[in-house]
Order: C-alpha cells, then sequence, then structure tokens
C-alpha cells in the first residue's frame, strides 16, 4: 500500500480512495449517534454543512456535484457539492473537492491507494495475529493478500469546518467526509476508523525475497500505545453490504493497571451524520477493482465502475462525536484505516488488511503560540520588540489572551519583564535572556486551551557614532571631508558605515567614516554593527559662508 503525494493521482483517484475511508467512517458514527442502542444503521443521505466543497456535501451515492437530479429521501441535490464537479455534465453552483488532480484544500483532504491480490501486489496487510485492543507498537505489516472479504483497495478522509450559512451548520463544528470500497460485497466485511490523539507512523524494516517492504508501527500513545479517549469506528457491512451495524469504541483504563476499547452509549443527534451506499453500479474516473465497462450503455464503454453495495460515502460531525464540547482541548493527529476478521468476536477479531498506511492529519482544536523577535537592541526607542503569531485552535475563530515573560539566562528564576499585550516591547540591557508566551483560548463555559512556546534572544549592545564637528564651506574651501567615527563593544562586531542628506551633496565616500561634500546641509551617519542588527545614528551639519567682502 502506499500514501501519494495529490500531484501523483488525478482528481477521481483521489476522491475514489477518500469516499471508501470516509464513507464507512461516517457509517460507523452515524449508527451510534442515531441510536442509544448499537442497533443496524440505516442509509440516511444528506447535505453535510461544510465549507469545502462550496455547497456544503451531498451524500447521495455518487460522486458528482449537483446531481442527482432527482430528490431523494426529498432532498434536493440538484445545487450541492461533491467530490467532483463536471460543468459539462451537471452544471450548477455545488463544486468539487477537486480542481483537476488538485484537492481545493490540501491540508484537510487525504487519500490512500492499495493494491489488492488480483491486481498488484497488495504491500501492506497486518503480518502478525493482532487483535483492534492490541498496543500498535507490536503489530507488524508486509506485503501479501488478504481474505477477499477482508480486501480493501481505495480510501480517503477529509475534513472541513462547518459553513454556518447553510442549514444545521454551526461556526467551530469540525466535520469528516469520508469514502470507501471493498472488493467482495457478497458476505459480511468490517472496517475499522481509528482516531488517534498521538500519531502513529510505520517503520521500514527491510525487504522479503521479492523486494517488497516490510516492518512494524510505532505510536506514541502513552497509555499501551493509545491515548485514553482515542476513539474508534467500525462499519460492519452485512447482508451484501445493504444493511449496516456500527458501533464506536474509546480507549479506556481496564481498571487492571491495562486499557482496551469499550462500546460508548450516545444520544441522537439528528441531522449531524449522513451515510449511504450505491445502490446502482456507480460509474468512477479511478480503477474500481479493474472493472471496466463495457456495455450496454455506449456512454460509460471504458470506465471504471463498481457495483451496487461495492462502496459508500458519508459525513459526520466531529465535534458531535468526539464531544468536544465537553473535551475542546481534543487533537486528532493519526487516522489509521483497516479491516478486521468479524464483529462477532468483539474486541478480539484480528486485523487483516489495510489500504495505506496511517494518515498524519494533525487536526488540532488547541491554540498555538508563536512568535518571532523583530528587535534585540538596547537603547531608547530600541527596545526588544516581537511579532505574535500565534492562532486560535480548530478553524481559528477563538479568542486569544497572552501572558509574556522574560527571564534573565544567568538566574532562570529572575523574571526581568512581564507584559499582557499582544506585541509587547521589553527595555533590557545587553544581555541573554529566555522570552516565554502562554497563549489561552476562551472555549466557552469556563473551559481553555493553552499552549506555551520560549525562544532564546541576545540582546545587543547599540554600537556607538560620532558624525564629528561641524564644518563650514567658504568661496575659498568648496569642498570638505566629514571626520565620523563609530565602534561597538560587541566582540562579533562588523561596522557598516552609511552617509545621508537630504539637503547637502556627497561627492564621494558615503559609505566610509569620512566622506567628502560640497554643498551644506544636515548630513546623517549611521553605524550598523550587521552581527547584531544594531545600530546608531548622528548627524553634523555644514555651513556655507560666502559673502563677499566689501570693495571701495
Amino acid at each position: 500500500m502506499f500514501m501519494y503525494n495529490f500531484t501523483k493521482l488525478n482528481s477521481i483517484t483521489f476522491c475514489h480512495r477518500i469516499y471508501k475511508k470516509l464513507i464507512l467512517c461516517c457509517l460507523a458514527i452515524l449508527a451510534f449517534t442515531f441510536s442509544t442502542q448499537f442497533s443496524d444503521a440505516q442509509e440516511l443521505p444528506g447535505i453535510a454543512p461544510v465549507l469545502s466543497p462550496v455547497g456544503g456535501f451531498g451524500v447521495d451515492g455518487d460522486a458528482y456535484a449537483n446531481h442527482p437530479s432527482i430528490l431523494i429521501e426529498g432532498i434536493d441535490f440538484s445545487e450541492v457539492g461533491d467530490w467532483f464537479y463536471r460543468p459539462t455534465e451537471f452544471p450548477g453552483p455545488g463544486r468539487g473537492l477537486f480542481t483537476g488532480e488538485n484537492p481545493t484544500d490540501p491540508d484537510m483532504t487525504f487519500f490512500l491507494q492499495d493494491g489488492w491480490k488480483n491486481g498488484d501486489q497488495d504491500e501492506t496487510v497486518f503480518a502478525s495475529s493482532n487483535a483492534i485492543d492490541d498496543d500498535p507498537n507490536t503489530m507488524n505489516w508486509k506485503a501479501g493478500d488478504a481474505p477477499s472479504k477482508n480486501e480493501i483497495q481505495n480510501a480517503g478522509v477529509h475534513f472541513s469546518y462547518a459553513d454556518s450559512s447553510l442549514p444545521n451548520g454551526v461556526d467551530g463544528d469540525l466535520w469528516c467526509v469520508f469514502a470507501a470500497d471493498r472488493w467482495d460485497n457478497d458476505g459480511s466485511s468490517y472496517i475499522d476508523f481509528e482516531f488517534l490523539q498521538k500519531p502513529m507512523y510505520e517503520v521500514i524494516d527491510g525487504q522479503d525475497a521479492k523486494g517488497y517492504d516490510n516492518g512494524h508501527f510505532v505510536s506514541e500513545g502513552t497509555d499501551g500505545g493509545r491515548t485514553v479517549d482515542d476513539l474508534l469506528v467500525t462499519v460492519e457491512f452485512t447482508i451484501g453490504g445493504v444493511a449496516a451495524n456500527v458501533t464506536l469504541r474509546r480507549w479506556v483504563s481496564d481498571g487492571n493497571g491495562g486499557f482496551m476499547y469499550v462500546k460508548q452509549p450516545h444520544s441522537s443527534v439528528t441531522g449531524e451524520v449522513f451515510a449511504t451506499v450505491n445502490n446502482d453500479i456507480t460509474y468512477v474516473p479511478f480503477n474500481a477493482y479493474d472493472r471496466l465497462y463495457t456495455g450496454p450503455n455506449p456512454d460509460h464503454i471504458g470506465e471504471w465502475y463498481y457495483e451496487a453495495n461495492q462502496w459508500a460515502e458519508g459525513a459526520v460531525n466531529m465535534t458531535r462525536a468526539l464531544n468536544l464540547d465537553q473535551n475542546p482541548c481534543y487533537t486528532i493527529a493519526t487516522v489509521f484505516v483497516r479491516t478486521r476478521s468479524s464483529g462477532s468476536s468483539g474486541n478480539q477479531s484480528q486485523l487483516k488488511d489495510f489500504p495505506g498506511f496511517p494518515i498524519q492529519v494533525d487536526i488540532d482544536f488547541n491554540p498555538t503560540a508563536a512568535f518571532t523577535v523583530a528587535n534585540a537592541c538596547e537603547g531608547e526607542g530600541d527596545d526588544i520588540t516581537v511579532v505574535n503569531t500565534s492562532t486560535a485552535g480548530g478553524d481559528g475563530s477563538g479568542t486569544l489572551t497572552y501572558a509574556w515573560s522574560v527571564t534573565d539566562d544567568n538566574d532562570s528564576d529572575n523574571e526581568v519583564a512581564t507584559s499582557t499585550e499582544e506585541n509587547p516591547s521589553f527595555n533590557l540591557p545587553p544581555s541573554d535572556y529566555t522570552i516565554h508566551l502562554t497563549v489561552t483560548e476562551d472555549k466557552g463555559d469556563g473551559k481553555e486551551c493553552t499552549d506555551t512556546t520560549t525562544q532564546s534572544v541576545t540582546v545587543y549592545p547599540n554600537p556607538t557614532v560620532e558624525a564629528g564637528p561641524d564644518k563650514e564651506l567658504t568661496c575659498v574651501v568648496t569642498s570638505i571631508v566629514l571626520s565620523g567615527s563609530g565602534d561597538s563593544t560587541n566582540p562579533n562586531k562588523v561596522l557598516v558605515y552609511l552617509w545621508t542628506t537630504n539637503d547637502g551633496n556627497i561627492v564621494s565616500g558615503a559609505s566610509t567614516s569620512t566622506p567628502t561634500v560640497d554643498a551644506a546641509g544636515t548630513y546623517k551617519l549611521r553605524v550598523t554593527d550587521t552581527d547584531s542588527g544594531c545600530y546608531a545614528e548622528d548627524t553634523v551639519v555644514v555651513g556655507l559662508d560666502n559673502t563677499a567682502p566689501t570693495a571701495n
């Protein structure tokens, strides 16, 4: 299995992969959200009120914006966005997640592409016998074949914040749009979507005899390889995919020093989760298990296609599914999609195939503290100044407050300056300091999220400068050499001289300490220490005495 750059696949291939995983994810959360019992999920088409794609996302069983033109369970999708936009076939205001081969929001759209056993070699299957509760650090992977009911070829995930101008859109809510396919639609299959708060990634250990890579996984989760409150969504396609039973599990302590996934009850969330499978042949612009249409519809000859109940798409409000109102400082670092052997054995069912390595999404609802030092020179008007580049978490709309502290590196307990301004300045003598910034974001209802960063800074001395004594031109002395000078206590000093004037004239030597001038005026000398960037300025006045004597 591979994880590709967006530029390596056309938009269709990308979307296809996104469909598979996103759909399964949505179906899982959908069933969980709509019932306090873990019952069979129903097909629930709908419109996800997202900012991307434009017009929202239509969970309607096809891949194209502004289509179909007929109502589906009373919902009009004729002006709604989708994976792709074909203006010549389906014109309208809705747009797609892709423009050509490029995603419209590449920071929030991810896709995976895998081989499969009747086509290319499947380069990523689980090599060890692992259940869903096992520590990811004990899991190995290799190239191989998975059972047909566990084989997945393409999958993808797209995240978008809500568009409040659309029905049911709430500012700040995070939605997950997803899609996934399966090879065998004649039987039960099970797909897990694992949302991890800490990064999990693959490591290559070597190659097999055929030259295929193999390796293991590394997870930074500290609670048995995961993090408490990680989310696992499982979609169980049964009856050939017509029905989908969905469960949701959270990673919690087992009370005996270990951890496990435990099914969670949930309350109804109307209009927050949508999902559907394809009920008929679905034509797609990417490889679909090597199925090429041969007839009888001449308009689709040579196109890839899925049979009914072979792929699905969906969308879920992750803010509701993860209960972010009560846990506002959540982070989604990794999404891992994989298939498993069964649903009846619960947490002991064996992991089989995965269509791509763990996706690093890094969606953080915490603020990010960041700043740069714009100036670090001593003296009045030349204080330390900072440029605050901190951002709010989530959709970036939160209100931030700032707490600054400056400590002397020679005495870390010595706090020499503080501020609560967004972009403060500090007047400090030359020395080495550490600037600390804590950013707090108000999440409402008394809940706050914070982030802290530090930066070391050296305050340099300004150089000294002397433009020299005032001088005078006469009828005899028509040009004169100025006598400037400069120095610095910085041991690494590199001094540069620059003379300027608005009303005089510099004949030569403007970049030396002793220029030649031939006109009256005010001349300014700037001495810059290029090692520190600090500078100092001084002026000198050149007068003119050209009054002629009286003759009698």
